[in-house]
């Protein structure tokens, strides 16, 4: 796969908010900023930086895998240690827990909020995709995917995208699939953090460097960053960039 270097990339400021000692940060469709404490607490901020809620109850179920945002109405945060998703509503008071293990999921690998606010789990004991209910019934079931893509499929994360679902694997790439799980192909993006499918590209981070991929034409680039986020924790969302350091972040209109 050819990589070639690209221009820097476009960075307008559109707010800076002190974040303290918050480890991670996250936005949502709406502009709201997600708060991750080191105790496993989660605080929502308003776009304009104004304290909306608090989710407190996090320590209860371990260390925070993984934080689903794509429905601000309906975050979803999943729990893979102690194989828990829970769903909450737009002011973080939770609307419903799903015991994975109690429904038969001993492995759950990845989960993530579908696009009629259903829960998509990947099970990693049966290798496959699963459909849940708020009860924690399957509404749909994939056969073992690790035989039909003769991958040993270990995904950190799944996503309902554009009327596409999508597994990220990072020694193995990016695979999509429609709606009722049928594979429609494979991405080669490995070892990339913040995976982001935007329109023709996939964009993510490697080794510090952001990476993009074509869809059209199958070529993997680096646009450059500016000098201004050098020693920053640096995530991709939907046409932003947030850059964290030394308790404060900046959130940045992108043109990739």
């Amino acid at each position: 796969m050819c990589v070639r270097a690209q221009p820097t990339v476009s960075l307008q400021v559109l707010q800076q908010v002190p974040i303290g000692t918050a480890t991670d940060v996250q936005v949502d469709m709406l502009g709201n900023l997600y708060l991750l404490g080191s105790a496993g607490q989660v605080k929502k901020l308003g776009p304009s930086g104004d304290s909306l809620a608090v989710f407190g109850q996090a320590a209860r179920s371990g260390a925070l895998f993984s934080m689903d945002l794509s429905n601000p109405l309906r975050p979803l945060l999943f729990y893979k240690n102690y194989a828990q998703v829970l769903v909450l509503d737009r002011n973080l008071a939770p609307q419903f827990t799903l015991d994975l293990r109690r429904v038969g999921m001993q492995q759950p690998l990845a989960a993530a909020i579908s696009f009629d606010n259903k829960v998509w789990v990947f099970d990693g004991l049966t290798g496959s995709i699963k459909k849940l209910d708020e009860k924690g019934s399957a509404l749909l079931e994939t056969p073992d995917l690790r035989l039909a893509l003769n991958a040993a499929l270990k995904p950190i994360r799944i996503f309902d995208q554009d009327k596409w679902l999508y597994l990220y694997d990072p020694e193995l790439g990016l695979y999509q699939f429609d709606y009722f799980g049928n594979f429609k192909r494979k991405i080669p993006v490995q070892e990339w953090t913040d995976v982001l499918v935007a329109g023709n590209h996939v964009y993510g981070i490697k080794n510090g460097l952001l990476q993009r991929y074509s869809f059209a034409t199958l070529l993997q680039e680096q646009p450059i960053l500016p000098d201004v986020l050098k020693g920053c924790k640096v995530k991709l969302v939907p046409g932003k960039l947030l850059a964290f350091k030394d308790g404060m972040l900046s959130v940045y209109r992108a043109e990739y």
